[in-house]
């Protein structure tokens, strides 16, 4: 289920908003210990954040650790969301080639994205002419490389490809 443009704008005010406000206190921070150290007559306001600067500083560093952990768990959930779509994408493509060609793709991709072109032959219920010119198709769409090797062919898949079969 994809985040409606509503929800992406609440999540985007929500992240400003915290991210700002990390902003302002490490400010206050900085600016109430540049105080501490100056003799200055002190505010009664910013008395209790000089008094105790300390505990600010790890309230903050504690406040920074949980913004992190937050931006982390929110974009990993969106990385989680793209992959899915990307093996659903993956799926709908392959339902484009035919039941010889996706049986030679996952032929390749059991493989681990290389194969000899003579092994394809034998594992496969198509012949060496059928195999080749299936191979000189997917060639074709760039969905494989294919490299001499003696008598023989080595089939390569391309590792973003292979890597979204996977």
């Amino acid at each position: 289920m994809k985040p409606t443009k509503q929800g992406v704008n609440r999540n985007l005010m929500i992240s400003i908003i915290i991210f700002s406000s990390f902003i302002f206190l490490i400010l206050i921070l900085i600016f109430t210990y540049h105080l501490s150290t100056e003799e200055s007559v002190m505010s009664p306001i910013l008395s209790p954040f000089i008094k105790y600067h300390v505990y600010f500083m790890i309230i903050v560093s504690s406040f920074g650790i949980a913004v992190g952990a937050s931006v982390f768990y929110f974009m990993s959930k969106k990385l989680e969301d793209k992959e899915t779509d990307a093996k659903k994408n993956t799926e709908i493509l392959l339902k484009f080639l035919n039941k010889d060609e996706r049986e030679i793709i996952k032929k390749i991709v059991e493989s681990n994205g290389k194969i000899l072109q003579s092994q394809l032959s034998r594992t496969t219920s198509l012949n060496k002419v059928k195999v080749h010119r299936i191979l000189s198709k997917l060639k074709e769409k760039e969905l494989i490389k294919i490299q001499n090797h003696g008598k023989t062919n080595i089939i390569l898949m391309p590792d973003e490809i292979y890597s979204s079969l996977v």
